[in-house]
């Protein structure tokens, strides 16, 4: 990813809790934008960047040849104050760029320098913190035979805030465990690709589903 220009935006969000969601009670919240104006992140297109809400999917292309980052998350929190641990759960699909393109999970975002990713490759994983615009990665690029790699297929990702650890699942799979540190909260929760190649003129990722629950 070296050399990859970093473009992020806080997006504001609106989100109602349904129905059908109540029988769970471990579950906060489940997005599966099935409709346009009940949606986890705004949608928008700044000339490189578009967001939309297409058929029960949030949509995020990045449309140039060139290589760059896009981060986007909710606005406000979305677990209760005083919820110590939880999960974000997140399904997508890659549907078009290069094998190199790489996306994911954000979390405990403060703002787009101060931040957590969990994202994936084609067939390796990372785990990284941003503080004041400094990267540490807290895993290294590291294979995972739970990854599916290739175009339009589906990948989950999951983490979870213990009382002391944070858990890292791929298509339900634990692929690695590690202390939470100063971690408190997964808030705020939002979504990154990074285009990882200019020999193609655009990539496209598709997000089904993000939940929200207690732990």
């Amino acid at each position: 990813m070296l050399g990859i220009a970093m473009a992020c935006s806080g997006v504001l969000f609106s989100c109602s809790k349904s129905d059908d969601i109540q029988a769970d009670d471990k579950l906060i919240l489940q997005e599966d934008f099935d409709t346009a104006g009940n949606v986890l992140w705004k949608t928008g297109n700044n000339g490189t960047i578009t967001t939309a809400v297409e058929r029960g999917w949030f949509v995020v292309s990045y449309n140039s040849k060139d290589m760059g980052t896009y981060s986007f998350w909710t606005d406000s929190n979305i677990f209760p104050v005083n919820q110590k641990t939880g999960s974000v759960e997140m399904l997508f699909r890659h549907t078009a760029g290069h094998t190199y393109d790489k996306a994911g999970l954000v979390f405990w975002v403060i703002n787009n320098q101060d931040y957590v990713a969990f994202t994936i490759g084609e067939k390796e994983y990372r785990i990284f913190q941003v503080v004041s615009g400094q990267t540490t990665n807290l895993v290294n690029w590291t294979a995972s035979a739970a990854i599916k790699g290739k175009l339009n297929e589906d990948n989950k990702l999951k983490v979870a805030l213990t009382e002391e650890k944070l858990l890292f699942y791929i298509n339900d799979q634990k692929v690695v465990e590690i202390m939470k540190g100063a971690i408190t909260t997964l808030d705020k929760i939002g979504f990154q690709m990074s285009k990882a190649s200019t020999e193609v003129e655009s990539s496209t990722f598709k997000i089904d589903y993000v939940k929200v629950a207690r732990e």
